[in-house]
Order: C-alpha cells, then sequence, then structure tokens
C-alpha cells in the first residue's frame, strides 16, 4: 500500500470518527476512566518483607541496626543465620526475601567515621519486588 492510500483512509476514519459523537467520548473517556480505576487499584508498595539477619559484627550498634529495620512496617525478620552456608538455603527455600549481612568491622566502621558496608542479598524472582525491597533496605540504612 502506498503513502496515499494510507493518508486517505486515515482522513476518513478522522471524518466518520469527529461525526459520531458516541465513539469519540468513548474514546476519549474509557482510557480516562481506566486510568482512575487502576491508579487506585494498583499499589506498588511492599509490606510485610520477610528479612534474616546474618550478623557478624555482634555488637550493640549491629543490634541497634538490625532492630531499627524489624521496627518498621516494610520488614519482618525471620532470624539470625550463623553460617555463610545458611544463606542460599533461606533465599531458595523462601525463608526470607532479604538476607541482610553486616560485616565483622561494622560498629568500628561507624564509629570511625568510614563509610559502614553492608551486604543485603535478595531473592531475585520477582525483579519488580527486589527491586522495592532493595530501595527499603537502602532508605533504612541511610536513616540509620
Amino acid at each position: 500500500m502506498d503513502l496515499q492510500r494510507i493518508k486517505a483512509i486515515t482522513k476518513k476514519e478522522f471524518k466518520h470518527l469527529l461525526r459520531d459523537y458516541r465513539m469519540l467520548a468513548i474514546l476519549i473517556l474509557f482510557p480516562v476512566f481506566l486510568l482512575i480505576v487502576f491508579g487506585y487499584a494498583i499499589n506498588f508498595d511492599v509490606k510485610n518483607i520477610k528479612i534474616a539477619v546474618y550478623d557478624r559484627d555482634h555488637s550493640s550498634l549491629s543490634r541497634e541496626f538490625i532492630n531499627s529495620l524489624s521496627h518498621t512496617e516494610n520488614f519482618v525478620l525471620q532470624g539470625y543465620i550463623s553460617s555463610d552456608s545458611d544463606i542460599k538455603n533461606i533465599l531458595d527455600n523462601k525463608e526470607a526475601q532479604c538476607v541482610i549481612v553486616i560485616p565483622d568491622n561494622f560498629s568500628e566502621s561507624v564509629y570511625s567515621g568510614s563509610p559502614a558496608k553492608i551486604q543485603f542479598l535478595l531473592d531475585g524472582v520477582d525483579g519488580n519486588t527486589a527491586t522495592i525491597v532493595q530501595n527499603y533496605v537502602n532508605l533504612a540504612a541511610l536513616d540509620f
């Protein structure tokens, strides 16, 4: 089909559309209606994220950090991990969506003023939820 025919068909369809007010109303109002309905119906907030903690530091500061995480509406502390080998099992068995690893020198880094690094491992099966969980953990770490 050449460009002239496409142009003529498009022009004809627009003329028909402008003559039929019911169809024009449906074309304009239906997307607005769907936007309003889905805007209220769809919620991307993730609540009750199950977390497990591997605390290598065992300091009062690391316990305070864990306590600040578990007392938010976003996180539910599932328990503590005692070894590296447990991390994979917990994520694979869906016991937790996020495992937070607090390194040995966490409290020393915080008290010395250098950046304290915290590792968190996510269950990446649902990419959207994993990204939201990542942002929540980052925000909680920055607030601490």
